[in-house]
């Protein structure tokens, strides 16, 4: 009986990592649909008022608050996938504890790219210089 537990086990977490997998790609979608959109309703030629879909229905905003809504959804976005991979690593590592019974130690698992502030640090620094 155990033995079926630890399979159903084994198979809900490949379950919600692929769930996961999935979810990313579409947060990445929709992420790049803005990104797309922020830049059409950008620069000089941009109109005063734009239309913008929200909730089933199209609302004709000014131009500066669809940018302040795309630019808070941008953030909420990249927010969540982030969550997401992180909450995937956890999830990863107990997918192979419970197929291996151990895990071995990757040097370098838990790291996480250099966000820009990471970068202005390093060349503000006075070793830098």
């Amino acid at each position: 009986m155990q033995f079926l537990q630890d399979q159903a086990e084994l198979e809900r977490l490949a379950e919600d990592i692929l769930i996961q997998k999935q979810l990313i790609i579409d947060l990445d979608r929709r992420r790049n649909d803005n990104r797309v959109a922020l830049r059409s309703i950008s620069g000089p030629s941009a109109p005063q008022k734009t239309h913008f879909f929200a909730g089933g229905l199209f609302i004709k905003l000014p131009t500066p608050s669809v940018k302040s809504f795309l630019s808070t959804d941008q953030a909420n976005i990249d927010a969540e996938i982030d969550r997401l991979r992180t909450s995937m690593k956890a999830q990863s590592r107990e997918l192979e504890l419970l197929e291996k019974g151990a895990v071995k130690a990757n040097i370098g698992f838990d790291l996480k790219g250099m966000r820009r502030e990471d970068l202005q640090g390093i060349a503000k620094h006075p070793s830098m210089q």
